[in-house]
């Protein structure tokens, strides 16, 4: 295997999916470093790492290895697959744009949604999901549980949740008001 072609499609590969090193590096379970490795062709990824970066990716290995064909693998067609799920759950107007508006996410944004509302709901989402909810089901785990931080903050009580919504909502209340010219004790009639 050449080292430094392969390291440039591992680059292109992580570039596309607007990751750091370290992010793609703890996604095939490797760390950062061997990721500057791979790109810069110093290191040679093993088997393992380059069906993990395929599978993970969808990356199409024939591209990775030898740079013959297309990066990714063909996927089904993202609208129709939706459409077919609208319209076999018989989803109404909201669903159907929520679920098209999260799928429109870039992966990392969709992380972060999840992450929000893992935090927000904590008891509610341990029981629809069980003990690791943003655990993804399709990809291979490689590192072992980090000890549990003791002194890390514990799970936030339903009145802090709805103490922060609160607080959220105000801000966002007040930022709406002063954009439009709207706010407290403002009249909105343009003076002369």
């Amino acid at each position: 295997m050449d080292a430094k072609r392969i390291g440039k499609r591992i680059k292109e590969i992580r570039k596309d999916q607007d990751l750091t090193q370290t992010e793609f590096g703890s996604q095939i379970g490797v760390k950062g470093n061997t990721v500057t490795g791979y790109e810069n062709g110093t290191r040679c990824p093993s088997d393992a790492v380059i069906n993990s970066i395929c599978l993970i990716f969808g990356v199409d290995q024939t591209w990775l290895r030898t740079g013959e064909g297309t990066m990714y693998l063909s996927v089904p067609n993202t609208e129709s697959s939706l459409q077919r799920l609208f319209s076999d759950f018989s989803c109404n107007n909201l669903e159907i744009k929520f679920l098209d508006a999260y799928f429109g996410l870039s992966r990392k944004e969709r992380k972060a949604f999840c992450e929000v509302i893992e935090k927000m709901f904590p008891d509610a989402i341990s029981k629809i999901v069980g003990s690791n909810p943003l655990e993804n089901p399709f990809e291979p785990v490689f590192e072992e549980a980090l000890p549990l931080d003791r002194n890390a903050p514990q799970e936030m009580s339903r009145e802090e949740i709805h103490a922060e919504l609160d607080r959220q909502l105000d801000e966002e209340k007040e930022a709406a008001e002063n954009a439009s010219g709207f706010g407290h004790g403002k009249s909105g009639r343009a003076t002369g």
